[in-house]
């Protein structure tokens, strides 16, 4: 993120009513052409909706929960796994569960998909020291075994 935009919003929370930040204070912030953070919208509104409706696509997928897998010993899980390298691939994707489990390489990934995104779940909580101490100590865990890249959100053209 630009360090325009950063503190464009930093700005805007300064001013938010009971230090709670909106989502469409920002949309309203971002509209001027002006605005540091403009760029980081899509303002085409043919575009905007198509792809709202990829993440309302994602969201549905991602709500789609099986009983009894096959493979699996836990209950319910999801229906479609999306693995970090399908998401590193133009449009991403979904696999189906069975599919996942059907593989070891699959199975693999998926398993350094959970421990990437937990781990950058701890990464974003670290300040909440208590919490990510008992978590980590819960479920004694392990760096995961690759190094993915990380991604910074960069501003439209």
């Amino acid at each position: 993120m630009l360090p325009e935009a950063r503190k464009f919003l930093e700005d805007l929370m300064a001013g938010a009513q009971d230090q709670l930040l909106k989502p469409e204070a920002v949309v309203d912030a971002a509209r001027p052409r002006s605005s540091p953070i403009h760029g980081y919208f899509t303002w085409n509104n043919a575009e905007a909706a198509e792809q709202w409706r990829l993440v309302q696509a994602r969201a549905l997928l991602r709500s789609v929960i099986v009983m009894n897998p096959a493979g699996l010993e836990v209950q319910p899980t999801v229906r479609y796994v999306s693995l970090l390298m399908d998401r590193s691939q133009p449009g991403g994707g979904y696999r189906a569960v069975e599919t996942v489990l059907a593989s070891q390489a699959l199975r693999e990934e998926w398993v350094h998909t959970a421990l990437t995104e937990l781990t950058g779940w701890l990464k974003r909580h670290a300040h909440i020291r208590d919490l990510t101490a008992r978590v980590a100590v819960a479920a004694n865990l392990a760096p995961p075994p690759r190094v993915v890249a990380e991604f910074d959100y960069a501003p439209r053209p």
